[in-house]
């Protein structure tokens, strides 16, 4: 069982993941944050976490894993309606490509235009998650362009949205 600051520190990890993934915190932010009067509380909590695959420490920074996303979804800890309905949305939008040519590679442009969106950068961190949970496959371009398709394990899951 998560104690309170395991479930502050993957809320605050889960929030900086959406807004975007590559930055992460640092650990004493985190304690300055979290606990500035006992430290070594986060950083229990931290070592908890991480040895639950729920964190992972990536050049000095914490961030959070696909594992750890997906338990604050499905412990409804935080407000993921509208990253699950867009990663649902881009699997079903890429379904249809699949179906064509299991090869092709679908531009973001495609992607941005179905869902009504302005630029990449919004959707990215949804797109890592997709890409880090095996669903596709993702090509990554200067300015946060990219091409993607589905992983025949996206496919199966598309079946059922």
């Amino acid at each position: 069982m998560t104690s309170d600051i395991e479930n502050s520190i993957l809320k605050k990890l889960y929030n900086q993941y959406f807004e975007n993934y590559v930055i992460g915190f640092r650990k004493t932010t985190l304690e300055d944050e979290l606990s500035p009067n006992n430290p070594n509380d986060v950083r229990m909590a931290l070592n908890s976490l991480a040895d639950n695959f729920l964190i992972s420490l990536e050049n000095n920074q914490y961030k959070i894993t696909v594992f750890g996303i997906k338990y604050l979804e499905e412990k409804e800890l935080v407000d993921s309606l509208q990253h699950q309905n867009r990663r649902n949305k881009i699997i079903s939008i890429l379904k249809g490509f699949y179906e064509k040519d299991t090869d092709h590679y679908v531009s973001h442009e495609i992607i941005l235009k179905e869902l009504k969106l302005s630029g990449p950068i919004e959707i990215l961190s949804d797109m890592k998650y997709l890409k880090d949970e095996g669903y596709l496959y993702l090509q990554l371009y200067l300015g946060g362009s990219f091409e993607t398709k589905l992983t025949n394990a996206g496919y199966e899951l598309s079946k059922g949205i």
